[in-house]
């Protein structure tokens, strides 16, 4: 069975699917089953370490029911893992075979028994704390004095930094086998250590010490909360005089509230220099920009606005450059230009409208365009209600609107019969029947219509 295997240098496994081994699973019925196994050697694989805790009773072979290594994002093992057997005995038996034995400091694959925690609990597993903001002149015995009385401190490192020292304090019980005590009194002295009044107004930064990617991660979310919090208190002002200052722009703004900074941003060329003012509330940054926007200073109109965040801005202008993008490969791959110029949806609608009221008067004057009025062409209706007037052409050769006065078919009411008006049932003939009633209300009265006119008849002039 292939139970281990690479996949491009990255170990995996293929499991036969067992609904207790779900996350999801609520009736936690694997929890006796499984093990913890710490220090395992960085370089060992699933399939080593499945033989190495299947075959460890020389009596018998306890089989691995499912087996995991933690890794890390460039799957490197975290140098621990867990273990699920068949059944709870071998768990059991493998917990007191592969335990810590004292005095050896190089034993590999310690097995603990599984017992699992809240998740709440588990973010909170951490007995390393970053501290920053502390007198830079402080030494290691002085951050210790600060730390130690909330519990056994393992380890203290400090490091420097432009912005001032930080430093990693680490919590470890003396008893190597109780691991809940270092987390235990990290958290203990974070939550009482965390912004503390140090010297030079500052104020004490405790919390967990997280890898640098997570640390990353960390400052671009509070950078960005902190921004967004800020928005509508922060302005943007630029086409200003290239010799203006911050203390100049200060001035200017300061009589519509309190101001909290001033941040101008002179680039290689002046004339597109630019600054922010922010505001101590939202209110104050309102009617700034209401007043001043638009306001000659200095011979320049000033332009104002609120602050938008950068990642923000940077969608905004992706947006445009692909409506700009689509309407340029409209008007190079597309010859109707009229409509490639259509950007709203009422423009739209305008377009579908005027061409509407276009085609009634195209189809008048362009007659031999409409297969239904075309020369020679005489079809026959069947019977309906069809509403007319004078205007209902009665037959489809093109001359009879154009002849006298007497030979034209005029409006009216119609039944069972060719005529115009309304026609109810019956089957109709524009020139096929000699007898036709004509007029407005003719009711069983016959007359005879004139023959049709000749074919070569020359065409009428268009009006």
């Amino acid at each position: 069975m292939l139970r281990y295997f690479d996949i491009e240098g990255k170990q995996c496994r293929g499991l036969p699917f067992d609904n207790t081994l779900l996350g999801t699973n609520l009736t936690k019925t694997n929890e006796q089953c499984s093990i913890f196994v710490r220090k395992i050697p960085k370089t060992m694989t699933n399939k080593q370490l499945d033989d190495k805790f299947s075959l460890f009773d020389a009596t018998q072979k306890r089989p691995v029911k499912s087996l995991k290594i933690s890794m890390d994002e460039d799957h490197s093992s975290r140098g621990y893992g867990f273990i699920t057997y068949e059944n709870p005995e071998d768990a059991t038996v493998a917990v007191q075979m592969l335990a810590e034995k004292e005095g050896e400091e190089n034993q590999e694959c310690i097995a603990i028994a599984y017992k699992p925690k809240d998740r709440a609990d588990v973010r909170r597993i951490a007995n390393n704390l970053y501290v920053k903001n502390y007198p830079d002149e402080w030494t290691d015995d002085q951050l210790r004095g600060l730390f130690e009385p909330f519990g056994n401190i393992a380890s203290i490192v400090q490091k420097p930094h432009q912005n001032g020292k930080f430093a990693f304090v680490c919590f470890m019980s003396a008893d190597q086998n109780d691991h809940e005590y270092g987390p235990k009194h990290a958290y203990y002295a974070m939550t009482e250590l965390n912004g503390k009044d140090m010297e030079e107004g500052k104020k004490l930064y405790v919390q967990p010490a997280l890898s640098q990617s997570k640390r990353n991660e960390q400052k671009l979310r509070e950078t960005i909360k902190y921004k967004n919090s800020k928005k509508r208190c922060n302005l943007y002002v630029k086409n200003f005089d290239p010799k203006t200052s911050e203390e100049s722009l200060n001035e200017i703004f300061k009589e519509f509230g309190e101001i909290e900074s001033v941040k101008l941003f002179p680039i290689d060329k002046e004339e597109k220099a630019y600054a922010f003012v922010c505001f101590k509330t939202p209110d104050q940054a309102q009617q700034a920009l209401q007043q001043l926007n638009n306001r000659l200073i200095s011979n320049r109109q000033l332009s104002i606005c609120h602050y938008e965040l950068k990642e923000y801005r940077d969608i905004v202008d992706e947006e445009t450059k692909d409506k700009l993008g689509f309407q340029r490969y409209k008007q190079v791959n597309y010859n109707t230009s009229q409509w490639n110029d259509i950007a709203t949806r009422d423009e739209f609608y305008f377009k579908i409208t005027q061409l509407l009221q276009t085609l009634p008067m195209q189809q008048k004057f362009n007659p031999g365009q409409n297969p239904n009025f075309r020369q020679g062409n005489f079809n026959n209706s069947r019977g309906g209600h069809q509403m007319g007037g004078g205007n209902q052409r009665r037959s489809n050769t093109p001359y009879q609107d154009r002849g006298p006065p007497h030979m034209r078919h005029n409006g009216g009411q119609g039944h069972g019969g060719m005529g115009g008006g309304a026609h109810h049932g019956g089957r109709q003939s524009s020139i096929d029947q000699p007898n036709q009633r004509m007029g407005g209300n003719n009711y069983g009265q016959q007359q005879s219509m004139p023959p049709p006119m000749a074919q070569n008849m020359p065409p009428p002039m268009m009006q």
